[in-house]
């Protein structure tokens, strides 16, 4: 039996497995997918307290607040890729400038209040549509890039104890000694405290335990394309959002809509320009579309369920990313738990022979000849890079590409064939994406 089992293998959940492993107490995390980060798009993850501002959260801004702060250190820890940019709102005649500044003055989140000259500055593609708009920037704010921290997470949460069980939906859990949650193929898993971090699943998973919790959906329709000269920051206008990507000049168009479905339609776009909070000039390589939860009144959810020792933490919207540092540090501490002597606070870095220069190349081949060994041309991967994806979870091919190419980019037949290699004793290992 476990002392913890956290429900979701996702941002929430990685980042509350990894605080929890700072204690002396045993931790499971249950995924019903077959890696973390199964909801997760390379697209950048967007580390900006206001979003919780636009409307306030109470809750969620709180945590945002001492997320964004705690990212830089937190985020380095754990060797994870983060830029602080700044982030640009565009607000209409209706703003109230003096109130949102007030409130973020209270809660400790850097605000401007800029005129247009000003942000054009900051980004040169900003688009004037009304002389009535305004626009707010947030220097704190910064990308990261949301795959590879969620990776990072659940890395240092192994290196930790944690124990990761994938394909496991939760159907019911029973009490008695602890509580027991039974998966819908009949497994079964044990635990003292049951953490419910289902994301988009977190309503079902919820009911299913017996508590009477919905969550509402809304769907992000997104647009990710090579452009000459992408943004320099995200630029957010209502509810369309422009973003840069992890890539080499790739960004990201999108637009949320309300959606009854757990699984949104993509709409399709078929320009080649955007008119927008910025102005560029697209080549469309992939459309897609993303699911969002969150609770009603579009605050989070932290309530204890009815069996005793369950736990909801859900509804936490697109701000996940913002959230993770501080919302996993209250949850965990919350259990007035004895610290380890030993926890491994850091997480080493991937390589990525494409981000090397030559001589740190001929050097790392002259200890492993692996990393001498391509995989892919173009975008270039070694083997010794597949051989280090395996070894830190990936089990399928999506799995794979999702550590190793940016958005839009497919591995094909080659990065099949070289992870085979080294998963033909993994029983999660699937060819099909």
């Amino acid at each position: 039996m476990y002392d913890f089992l956290i429900i979701g293998g996702g941002v929430i959940g990685c980042a509350i497995a990894r605080e929890l492993s700072r204690f002396n107490a045993s931790v499971a995390v249950a995924e019903s997918g077959k890696d973390v980060c199964s909801s997760e798009v390379r697209t950048g993850g967007v580390v900006c307290a206001a979003r919780a501002l636009f409307p306030y959260r109470p809750s969620a801004v709180k945590y945002a607040a001492a997320g964004e702060k705690m990212f830089r250190s937190y985020s380095a820890a754990l060797g994870v890729t983060y830029r602080r940019t700044g982030c640009l709102y565009v607000c209409d005649d209706s703003f109230d400038a003096v109130r949102i500044t007030d409130k973020c003055n209270s809660l400790g989140i850097s605000c401007k209040t800029l005129a247009y000259d000003e942000a054009l500055r900051i980004e040169p593609h900003l688009m004037m549509r009304n002389e009535k708009e305004r626009y707010l920037y947030f220097p704190e704010a910064g990308l990261t890039d949301a795959c590879e921290f969620v990776f990072a997470l659940r890395e240092n949460a192994e290196i930790n104890g944690t124990h990761f069980y994938f394909g496991f939906e939760a159907e019911k859990a029973t009490d008695g000694e602890g509580v027991t949650v039974i998966s819908a193929d009949g497994r079964s898993i044990q635990a003292h405290h049951v953490i419910n971090c289902s994301g988009n699943n977190g309503g079902p998973v919820a009911r299913a335990f017996g508590d009477l919790i919905y969550l509402e959906h809304a769907a992000v329709n997104c647009v990710v394309s090579k452009c000459k000269q992408p943004p320099r920051i995200p630029v957010f206008c209502g509810n369309r959002s422009v973003l840069p990507c992890p890539g080499d000049s790739v960004a990201a168009v999108c637009e949320r809509v309300s959606s009854r479905r757990m699984v949104p339609e993509v709409i399709p776009y078929d320009g080649v320009s955007f008119e927008g909070p910025v102005e560029l000039a697209f080549e469309p390589v992939l459309r897609y579309a993303r699911l969002y939860s969150y609770a009603h009144g579009g605050d989070i959810i932290d309530r204890k369920g009815k069996l005793n020792g369950v736990r909801h933490v859900i509804g936490m919207d697109d701000m996940g990313i913002t959230l993770a540092p501080a919302l996993a540090m209250a949850v965990a501490r919350s259990y007035s738990l004895e610290k380890r002597c030993n926890f491994i606070s850091t997480r080493t870095k991937p390589v990525h022979v494409a981000a090397l220069s030559a001589s740190e190349r001929a050097a790392l081949v002259r200890k492993d000849k692996a990393y001498s060994s391509i995989v892919l041309a173009s975008p270039p991967v070694t083997e010794g890079e597949v051989r280090d994806a395996v070894l830190r979870g990936a089990d399928t091919i999506d799995g794979l590409e999702r550590r190793l190419l940016h958005v839009g980019e497919s591995g094909g037949a080659r990065l099949a064939a070289a992870m085979e290699r080294y998963c033909s004793d993994s029983g999660f290992f699937a060819k099909e994406v």
